[in-house]
């Protein structure tokens, strides 16, 4: 579904219960099960993280040019970003700006690396 996210024209997919906006800017979507997750973005196109990425909370995928490598989740996914930029191993990430507290984050990133386990995550820690 196309609508209206911050003055520009996005995609929503709503995935239990949980609405994910992205954009495209890769040629092929990511498709888990599939099921069309979203269209990675080139992570050189984040040279300038301010224009792109929003200051909220999210999760995001990190890819290399085929395979999705990391999930991680982020209360600022601007900052976190920055983070990733030189870091040769990442070409593509994909992003899920969420209206939601670090703990519903947390579930959420578990839940996703639980199912789909990524090369670089390591096991699922429960939080107390």
């Amino acid at each position: 579904m196309i609508k209206e996210h911050n003055n520009e024209r996005v995609s929503v997919k709503v995935i239990g219960g949980v609405e994910f906006i992205y954009r495209r800017f890769r040629s092929t979507p990511y498709i888990h099960n599939g099921v069309e997750i979203g269209y990675p973005l080139l992570m050189r196109q984040l040279a300038y993280p301010a224009d792109i990425a929003p200051p909220q909370p999210g999760i995001y995928h990190l890819f290399n040019e085929t395979q999705l490598l990391y999930i991680g989740m982020s209360t600022n996914l601007r900052t976190r970003f920055k983070t990733y930029l030189k870091d040769p191993r990442f070409k593509y990430v994909l992003f899920f700006p969420m209206d939601k507290t670090s703990e519903e984050l947390y579930r959420i990133e578990s839940k996703m690396i639980t199912t789909i386990k990524p090369i670089l995550n390591g096991e699922v820690h429960t939080r107390l």
